[in-house]
């Protein structure tokens, strides 16, 4: 256990080829360059605790700003309670490989990175990779996130299938535009290929790109799902929330949801909006319980 720890200078790093459990307890992570990576290879298993701790403008060349995990096979648990996450950032490698470009020439280290340059910077905040061996099981409650971003994918958060994540009475404020020139082209908040369980959690947009979605959970797999209990989504004034939802044709009632994007779209031409966008959805995996269509006609 890591307890009322500080640090400004270098990463927590777990390389675990046997079972584990790691913790942390109110602890500090601020202008990182990736705050926490944990890579469980080959025969590793185990649980991760992350409490009442705060991770600000950490940067990542790469997925997970805060929080990377790179799950090769077996099963993680992974548990965050109580804990910030504030301005942290994913990026891709392009501009690092041009650095090294300008300051080591065409040399060998210079084409490792051009290589490297293919893995898109996903999930600003927490990036959870898993590959076709493994599983990971993710709760994440009473925590709040605002203003990180990434330069593909997810700008809070990013997870791949294989990752089965329950969102628990957390806040969501996505970036404003005006600190970060970088946003995602995909889940300005979060990208979700895994299952997906929200509960009691608001997702708050403070700027908008109209063809962008907020939310996006695309199922990558057959058995990929998507629950909802009490969703909030808000659009800034003069925007209106808008979904794109899809299901998958089964005799199961509900039909799976394959497909849910939430996008704040600008008002469009000959309307106006003085009011704040808003989707709210309940129990009904995904159906729109309520939805303000706020434009109106000039």
């Amino acid at each position: 256990m890591v307890q009322q720890a500080t640090t400004n200078q270098g990463a927590v790093t777990l390389n675990a080829k046997h079972d584990f459990d790691f913790s942390l307890d109110n602890c500090n992570f601020t202008k990182n360059e990736r705050a926490i990576n944990i890579d469980v290879q080959e025969g590793g298993s185990g649980s991760i605790i992350v409490r009442s701790s705060h991770f600000t403008q950490n940067k990542a060349w790469g997925p997970g700003g805060g929080i990377h995990l790179y799950q090769v096979s077996g099963h993680t648990t992974l548990n965050i309670k109580d804990t910030t996450f504030n301005s942290n950032t994913a990026l891709g490698l392009t501009d690092k490989a041009q650095q090294m470009e300008q300051d080591f020439g065409n040399g060998t280290l210079r084409r490792v990175y051009i290589e490297l340059s293919k893995i898109s910077g996903s999930g600003g905040a927490i990036a959870l990779n898993v590959k076709d061996k493994g599983t990971c099981t993710a709760t994440i409650q009473q925590c709040k996130f605002q203003g990180n971003t990434a330069e593909n994918y997810g700008g809070s958060i990013y997870v791949t299938s294989g990752v089965t994540t329950t969102l628990n009475n957390n806040e969501f404020y996505n970036v404003d535009g005006i600190s970060s020139l970088i946003r995602p082209t995909i889940g300005d908040i979060i990208e979700s290929m895994g299952n997906i369980i929200v509960m009691n959690s608001d997702f708050n947009v403070t700027s908008a790109q109209g063809d962008t979605p907020i939310f996006s959970y695309r199922a990558d797999r057959d058995d990929a799902f998507l629950q909802t209990d009490e969703m909030s989504f808000v659009c800034p004034k003069g925007y209106e929330a808008d979904q794109v939802l899809s299901t998958v044709k089964s005799q199961a009632r509900p039909q799976p949801i394959e497909t849910l994007l939430l996008y704040c779209r600008p008002c469009s031409e000959g309307t106006y909006s003085l009011e704040f966008g808003k989707i709210r959805l309940t129990k009904d995996k995904g159906v729109v319980h309520e939805n303000s269509r706020t434009c109106k006609r000039k």
